[in-house]
């Protein structure tokens, strides 16, 4: 960069410093001194610190100097928030926002957009990229989210070198290797990192109604007087809550004076739970001022919904609720209502909010106090314990810049809290940063568009994830290197012959193990239901010797084994030798006095299974235990003609063997390591590639033909089935409702296992249309299975019938009922941000070729306007 210009951008990132309110701390100011030299900028620090200042200088340089800016955000919630606060800083004229919802004044030098619109933008080549100097990645450490994390590194692999990347995170342990990475991809990158929080933070516990210190005066260890206030809480049955209390705990803050607060609960129906206990009470937590103003606030917010749609949204109870002070704030409440809460909360109107853990991910909404009630969260499969960087940003939310002097950070105090772990989840350094980086179709032909296999080849090498795993090899190799020497120690001290033998022995172990782990896997096994029914005298077929035979139960099963007698003998046999899946043969009435076994009933029982006609089945006498494989049949030969089979005992070979196997073992597993990870990446392109040319979205030299272009156009976690179906014509000649009926079976996600039901079709045009796309979905599914691949979740049809309600004009409250009809609690934020992403993909339908797809166009255009009405119209 010339001197002059750097001259020119530090006078005018002097001049914003000067502007601001309060000085700046000092990481800030390295972090602009960076951006004021060109160079790519990662900041690492804590929640609050006050990250979005140096964002803020960029886009004042994007400003004076007639370029652009893209701010992104994993979120649209705080890519709204984004654009209200630098509407209210530049000017409306000089904010855009870009969101699937939304599209305003996208040509602005700033604009604020979700991080899949700048992947999408990047991948089409869109004009809006032209005179892009800045991209502000806020929440990078969203990159390691399993499911979304992927489009961070797509967007920072795509990247121009001519634009400046400011990636901005909470506390990551690897920040330097974070930083070394965008070096290695996108240019010259500097490193910010600091653990300095401007409002510092106290570690405390709520037992009971009392608010105790955590942490002894060294600030390592657990308070001895918190620990011995908990044994005597333990020891008291009955004097601690078994569920926390929420009125106690909002009376406790009061009383300390730590409100406003927000208490993190990890689950919607706790959140509710919690609203409902204090608006049952008789708490009031605002003065008559305060409600006035929050009143004012809702109704100018919230004016535009109509009656029907309060009563249904439970508007009023909502509205007193927060005349309290009091407020929930979770995924499944109305967007609407959760920016009003936001909004309110800002201001230091609301006093208490109750909320799932997306609050925490950069939402504006500082507080004195942050309380937790658990340290383990649902992740969408399990529930885990938190994470250093978790719990760092939950509590980072405590604690405001030029109010409090200190921010408090309060864990709810349960028997399953270890007090030990807290105290080292304070102490603790912050998680590494790892890559959730996945292979996809519509990324594998928006690359190959642009790019040779062989290229993208190495620019999916290039990926945060493998940088991450060829850390790892080099680690790993450093590993086996330092094996290779100490199994060389060892063959040093014995014959070159008995070094053969012993390598052979550790193999024969190795493949032995591997082989009955196969065994057992594949075995039948009869089913856990079957065996839970079987009863005492009950006729089975179990193996004996391999051959299957008939038994008599004498005992129902326990602990893995169950008593039977057959014509030959008596005993406790394992279940895995129960044939047939389990299930009973026959009954024969056995009495029930002495015992299972005695003399008498093992007579009767004989006697009455042999006069039966109870018969082996003809699927169990098929059922064959599996045979050796062949190489393990060789290496079993090579053993035993080795010259030193036999002239050792089974005592020596182990001596001589226990340092070498063990060496050997992790010699091999070590291997395994370095070949598996070196190659991931690439054998995934090369699958989803098979499958691509497979369903003719490729050519033999990887072209993409005409249904690969369609791809590159839709974005969504089916692409694949999606354009299928629209390339096959699959959703010509439906009505708007019917069309936003299918879509939403291409949008929803169940939110458990369980929830595979499809309600019945409105109309025979859509039950032919759902088997239709079903059947694609099939095939999609059988070609990933063919090729090791899973990318395509199930459709999911519960919502289909509500969808087609609320396209077709039906209010809120029916379709909400609708839904229930069919087994479905869906809550009115749920069916709306649901509809959102059907509006995002029919979105997407309007830009497709109208010459090949003109009545889809069309069908889209009119099913996006059918149901982007009411509160759904309000919540954009």
């Amino acid at each position: 960069m010339e001197q002059t210009t750097l001259h020119a951008r530090q006078e005018i990132l002097d001049a914003f410093i000067a502007r601001r309110p309060f000085s700046l701390d000092e990481f800030q100011r390295r972090a602009i001194s960076h951006i004021a030299e060109g160079h790519n900028v990662v900041v690492s620090a804590p929640t609050g610190a006050g990250k979005t200042v140096i964002a803020e200088a960029a886009a004042v340089l994007a400003l004076h100097q007639s370029e652009k800016l893209f701010y992104t955000t994993p979120i649209k919630a705080l890519s709204n928030q984004k654009y209200r606060d630098f509407c209210a800083r530049w000017g409306k004229d000089n904010v855009g926002l870009l969101t699937g919802d939304q599209s305003i004044n996208g040509d602005a030098p700033v604009v604020v957009m979700t991080t899949e619109v700048l992947r999408n933008m990047l991948y089409a080549g869109s004009a809006t990229l032209h005179d892009l100097s800045y991209v502000v990645m806020d929440e990078v450490h969203y990159l390691s989210d399993a499911f979304r994390g992927a489009v961070w590194e797509e967007v920072i692999l795509s990247l121009p070198d001519t634009i400046q990347l400011i990636a901005l995170s909470a506390t990551i342990g690897n920040t330097a290797e974070f930083s070394d990475w965008i070096t290695a991809v996108v240019g010259p990158t500097s490193t910010v990192s600091t653990g300095f929080r401007p409002v510092p933070l106290t570690a405390d516990v709520l037992l009971n109604s009392t608010i105790y210190p955590l942490l002894s005066k060294n600030g390592r260890h657990v308070s001895q007087h918190l620990q011995d206030r908990v044994d005597r809480v333990l020891h008291s049955p009955g004097h601690h809550e078994r569920f926390p209390n929420r009125i106690r705990i909002v009376e406790a803050l009061e009383r300390e004076n730590l409100l406003p607060a927000i208490d993190f609960i990890f689950s919607r129906a706790g959140c509710d739970s919690a609203l409902a206990q204090c608006t049952r009470s008789r708490v009031t937590l605002t003065t008559k001022k305060e409600r006035q103003r929050i009143f004012q606030h809702v109704d100018e917010r919230c004016h535009q919904l109509s009656e029907a749609d309060r009563e249904t949204l439970h508007f009023a109870q909502w509205r007193a609720a927060l005349g309290r002070g009091f407020a929930a704030h979770h995924a499944g409440m109305l967007p609407l209502f959760k920016q009003v809460v936001e909004e309110l909360f800002s201001k230091g109107l609301l006093k208490i909010v109750f909320a799932t853990s997306t609050l925490a991910l950069g939402i504006n909404m500082p507080a004195r106090a942050v309380v937790l009630e658990k340290l383990t969260k649902f992740n969408g499969a399990t529930h885990e314990e938190l994470t250093s960087s978790q719990f760092a940003q939950l509590i980072g939310r405590a604690g405001r810049r030029g109010i409090d002097a200190t921010g408090h950070a309060i864990v709810y105090y349960s028997p399953e809290v270890d007090l030990d772990r807290l105290a080292a989840l304070h102490n603790a350094d912050p998680s590494p940063l790892r890559s959730s980086f996945k292979v996809g179709y519509n990324m594998v032909v928006n690359l190959l568009a642009h790019h040779s296999y062989e290229d993208v080849r190495v620019l999916l090498h290039q990926s945060f994830g493998q940088y991450q795993n060829d850390a790892a090899v080099v680690h790993a190799q450093r590993e086996l290197t330092r094996v290779d020497k100490q199994l060389a120690t060892i063959d040093a001290d014995i014959s070159p012959e008995m070094s053969e033998y012993l390598d052979l022995i550790s193999q024969l172990n190795i493949e032995t193990k591997a082989w009955e782990k196969k065994r057992n896997k594949d075995k039948p096994h009869a089913s856990k239901g079957a065996l839970a029914k079987l009863r005492r005298g009950d006729v089975i077929c179990i193996s004996v010797r391999k051959k299957p035979i008939l038994a008599v139960i004498l005992e129902r099963p326990r602990k893995n084994r169950v008593l039977v007698v057959t014509s030959t003998w008596v005993g406790a046999t394992p279940l895995s030798n129960v044939r047939h899946n389990g299930h009973s043969l026959g009954h024969i009435h056995l009495e029930k006095k002495g015992a299972a076994d005695d003399a008498h009933t093992v007579k009767l029982a004989r006697r009455e299974l042999a006069h039966s006609n109870i018969r082996i089945p003809k699927d169990a006498r098929r059922e064959k235990d599996l045979h050796p494989p062949a190489h393990l049949h060789h290496l079993r030969k090579e053993v035993r003609r080795h010259p030193l089979h036999g002239h050792l005992t089974h005592a020596e070979i182990t001596t001589l063997n226990r340092d070498r196997a063990r060496l050997v073992q992790q010699r091999e597993a070590l291997q395994h390591h370095i070949d598996h990870a070196s190659g991931t990446l690439a054998t995934d392109f090369a699958r989803v590639c098979s499958i691509l040319h497979d369903a003719g979205y490729l050519t033999s030299d990887y072209q993409l033909t005409d249904a690969g272009t369609l791809l590159r156009s839709i974005y969504c976690e089916t692409d694949l089935i999606c354009t299928e179906a629209v390339r096959e014509h699959a959703w010509d000649g439906l009505e708007p409702a019917e069309l936003a009926a299918v879509i939403s079976a291409i949008t929803g996600e169940a939110r458990k296992e369980t929830d595979h039901y499809w309600p019945p079709a409105q109309t025979e045009v859509l039950a032919d249309t759902f088997a239709d796309t079903q059947r694609i979905a099939r095939d999609i599914h059988r070609l990933e299975q063919e090729h090791d691949v899973e990318l395509s979740r199930p459709l999911y049809g519960g919502l289909t019938t509500a969808v087609y309600r609320w396209a077709s004009g039906a209010p809120l409250e029916e379709c909400l009922i609708v839904a229930k009809m069919f087994g479905l609690s869906v809550t009115p934020g749920d069916f709306v941000r649901h509809i959102r992403q059907i509006v995002d993909l029919l979105s997407q339908l309007t830009k497709l070729d109208t010459t090949e797809y003109q009545h889809l166009v069309d069908c889209s255009y009119q099913a996006k306007k059918a149901i982007q009405r009411g509160i759904v119209a309000e919540s954009l």
